[in-house]
């Protein structure tokens, strides 16, 4: 079963509907046409714009216990999660969609990343969506990101 299709299988019935992939001038799905924001997985839970509010929403709750000097790394950390985030749940090609992940992931924390993900997962539950489809996203972009720390590792 397709990532789209088991995704639409399990997403509450008439949220989000899946529209079809965006293609850019190069011909290939991506995040640079604006439609491909909500196509696929990322716009069965309300596109980027529900990712961007949700990241918001998790560094607003950690922030209040954050050192004065871990701030200065907040804001960079929260843009650069949620266009991880985003990434991974949008329909793209390879060897785009690995190459782009990889270089997302530098100068990600893994704690805060990790911490991030069952943010997330709750939330998709909190809404109503079934507890495997929120396992489904948070381990798929987890495994995104594992993989693009293991190709850092081996080239550095």
């Amino acid at each position: 079963m397709s990532q789209v299709s088991s995704a639409h299988a399990l997403s509450p019935a008439g949220l989000y509907p899946l529209g079809n992939p965006a293609r850019c001038n190069h011909g290939q799905v991506c995040e640079c046409a604006p439609e491909a924001a909500e196509s696929g997985l990322l716009g069965t839970i309300g596109g980027r714009v529900f990712v961007s509010q949700l990241v918001t929403d998790f560094y607003q709750a950690i922030g209040k216990f954050m050192a004065t000097e871990d701030v200065a790394d907040h804001q960079k950390q929260q843009t650069r999660q949620a266009q991880f985030l985003c990434h991974a749940l949008a329909e793209q090609a390879e060897p785009v969609y690995s190459s782009r992940a990889q270089f997302l992931a530098q100068g990600l924390s893994p704690t805060l990343f990790t911490a991030l993900l069952e943010y997330f997962e709750a939330h998709l539950v909190e809404l109503g969506y079934p507890a495997t489809f929120s396992d489904q996203l948070t381990r798929m972009a987890g495994d995104l990101y594992a993989r693009s720390h293991a190709k850092r590792a081996i080239a550095s």
